[in-house]
């Protein structure tokens, strides 16, 4: 654990001070602190996360990429951050799904059309399913009385534990187990169109991301799969991963109708699939998934993980001498106490130069330069907030350049994948110029 960096302040109690030449700097806590727990523990899994992070560009950038949350009730590890990818592949068949081209794009049409026929159906068991269950909770005197007290801020936890009880009642699970019996066949056919169909429409919801999620992990493993096979390896040493793989090309180009598919639950011996078992193809869409451990979801919900990541970074450089992460800081100026900012990582070097950075996963480069950059930059002139180097690093792919300055006068600096995966040689460099 990096003493350097200091992620965890206690909430109403714990207010840190630093003077930094012509100023004093307060810093607090903020109100998702307690997401910050974690980081204050050495060896926790963040931490371990963190430092893997700070040393593996693909790592760092890893954690940048575009991804789904699913949250599944009522299991030991209830959020998952899915990162679909698509590594090397057929570029002239990619770019004839995108553009739905008929000779590629008819089983996803037939997929689609498998699917919602099913909407009556399911609608139908949804109706009857919830009836029950909504007569059940209307018959319970404990839910009603529940209903009616005056204990706004507690009765919801209450209902939902209400609730909770009348799911696992034998009683109320016997009338469902009925309706379950008396849609058999129907249930049947609901499960084997889903399985069958499921993978190939979310996978081609998914295409594109995938698309850019391949390429920025490519170009920064200078297009070794096998580095990004290390890393991932690493990673799953901290964190449980699964793995799922469909090939796109025997679904799409050779319309198999068993189609090639791989999946790999909670794996250490972690390797990506290049080719296909069975037609031979590349285009192969990945989906690495992460089952956020207990200390880790909030990090994840909250999108604090990329930012205590960076600050790890920082923290390497010889000339940085601390670091915060994702604190509410006020300048103070010739004894006034200024309005707040929140910064997502400060870092004061030894000579006490401060370096500002503006920590985001969009890639969308007017919405970064007007919701992140510019705005954040107006809001430290208003309050008087002196740095010598601002820098918002973003999920901008590799392939764009940029980390030049982008408002000179400001000392301002955006920053996408590439210079995220070399951060710290970057700043390195620029401290050494402003020395």
């Amino acid at each position: 654990m990096n003493k350097k960096v200091i992620c965890y302040l206690t909430p109403g109690a714990s207010v840190e001070e630093r003077e930094v030449k012509e100023f004093k700097l307060l810093i607090y806590p903020t109100k998702h602190e307690r997401a910050l727990y974690p980081l204050s523990k050495p060896g926790s899994c963040p931490v371990r996360l963190c430092e893997l992070a700070a040393v593996d560009p693909i790592a760092r950038v890893f954690f940048f990429l575009k991804r789904n949350i699913l949250r599944v009730p009522w299991i030991y590890r209830p959020l998952i951050a899915s990162f679909p990818v698509l590594l090397p592949y057929d570029e002239r068949f990619v770019n004839l799904i995108f553009k739905k081209d008929k000779s590629v794009y008819a089983p996803v049409e037939a997929a689609q059309r498998d699917v919602d026929s099913l909407v009556d159906v399911i609608f139908e068991l949804e109706a009857e399913t919830f009836g029950l269950f909504l007569l059940e909770l209307m018959k319970d005197p404990i839910f009603r009385s529940t209903l009616a007290t005056r204990r706004p801020l507690k009765k919801p936890k209450d209902i939902l534990k209400r609730i909770d009880s009348l799911i696992t009642n034998p009683v109320t699970r016997k009338a469902f187990n009925e309706i379950m019996r008396k849609h058999h066949d129907r249930l049947g056919k609901i499960f084997e169109v889903l399985l069958r169909q499921l993978p190939l429409i979310s996978g081609i919801e998914v295409l594109k991301r995938a698309k850019e999620n391949g390429d920025a992990l490519l170009e920064i493993a200078n297009n070794s799969v096998q580095k990004i096979n290390e890393t991932l390896l690493r990673v799953g040493n901290i964190i449980p991963l699964s793995y799922n793989a469909i090939c796109l090309e025997c679904v799409l180009r050779k319309q198999l109708p068993m189609p090639f598919q791989a999946t790999l639950l909670y794996t250490k011996d972690f390797s990506l699939i290049e080719r296909c078992h069975q037609c031979s193809g590349e285009t192969i869409l990945h989906r690495i998934n992460v089952h956020a451990p207990s200390d880790l979801i909030a990090l994840i919900q909250d999108e604090q993980l990329p930012e205590a990541i960076v600050g790890y970074t920082l923290a390497q450089l010889e000339d940085v001498e601390e670091v915060f992460v994702h604190k509410k800081i006020n300048p103070v100026i010739n004894g006034s106490v200024r309005q707040s900012a929140q910064i997502d990582v400060l870092a004061i070097t030894k000579d006490e130069r401060l370096i500002i950075v503006e920590v985001t996963r969009q890639s969308d480069l007017e919405t970064i330069l007007n919701e992140e950059l510019i705005r954040k930059i107006r809001l430290l002139e208003q309050i008087g907030f002196k740095y010598d180097i601002f820098i918002c690093i973003s999920g901008l792919s590799p392939k764009i350049n940029h980390g030049l300055s982008v408002i000179k006068a400001k000392r301002a600096f955006l920053l996408g994948l590439k210079h995220l995966s070399e951060l710290e040689n970057w700043l390195a460099d620029r401290l050494k110029k402003m020395a």
